[in-house]
């Protein structure tokens, strides 16, 4: 299984200000907060993050525009989520998220 990788847009923000593989991101937050209190702070595929509250797996995997993406799996904080809840499942601050996609070829 190969990382995923989003397109590049203003979704989300990593605080180092350089990409960290698997997954590098653009300067701007997922959505408009107006303050850090109201920011959630997560770390994505080991760059961290800040989003807007509230935000779902689904949510986060649209804004990183991964949605239709076939064979992807996703781990929050080591434990696998399964697909059918990635609606139903909310993130939380300091939350470790892992993206994965599955890829063919040799």
């Amino acid at each position: 299984m190969k990382p995923s990788k989003p397109e590049q847009d203003n979704a989300c923000e990593g605080k180092s200000g350089t990409p960290h593989p698997p997954l590098s991101f653009s300067s701007k937050n997922f959505t408009e907060v107006d303050s850090v209190d109201q920011a959630l702070r997560l770390t994505v595929n080991g760059s961290p993050t800040t989003c807007g509250r509230p935000c779902s797996i689904a949510q986060l995997i649209e804004l990183l525009k991964l949605t239709g993406a076939k064979g992807m799996a996703v781990a929050v904080n080591g434990r696998v989520i399964p697909a059918a809840h990635w609606g139903s499942h909310f993130l939380n601050d300091d939350d470790q998220v892992l993206i994965v996609h599955a890829v063919q070829g040799g």
